[in-house]
């Protein structure tokens, strides 16, 4: 991904993320595809993370940094997510569509760091 378009998606998914408390958890769990969305960008920016991290790219550190950055935004758009979820009693379509996200990544992994380590820490940590 370009530097600027991710910038641009760092501002975006910040502004999402900052009014994400708004939000009904029927929105977020229920709606078509968003919650899905969510957890495939969650995939896709941990990949490009560690494969910058893990694979010797350093000279990319900026990048890596972007990366880094949007990771932990995700991050935080999940945990609001599943806490809405959860107080709003709408935890099912939450962890049926994390079973399917799981079960379609579970064998994924960059240099000795698992995926689904990862998006479990993130569950329960």
């Amino acid at each position: 991904m370009k530097k600027d378009n991710l910038i641009i998606a760092s501002k975006l998914l910040d502004d999402f993320n900052n009014f994400l408390d708004k939000r009904s958890a029927v929105f977020l769990t229920w709606s078509d595809k968003m919650f899905d969305r969510v957890l495939e960008w969650h995939f896709e920016i941990w990949k490009k993370e560690y494969e910058y991290l893990l694979l010797g790219q350093d000279k990319k550190l900026d990048e890596w940094s972007m990366y880094s950055e949007l990771s932990r935004t995700l991050d935080s758009i999940f945990r609001q997510i599943e806490i809405h979820a959860l107080k709003e009693r709408t935890s099912f379509p939450f962890f049926d569509k994390l079973k399917k996200h799981a079960e379609k990544y579970k064998k994924e992994s960059v240099s000795s760091r698992s995926y689904m380590e990862s998006l479990f820490n993130l569950v329960w940590g």
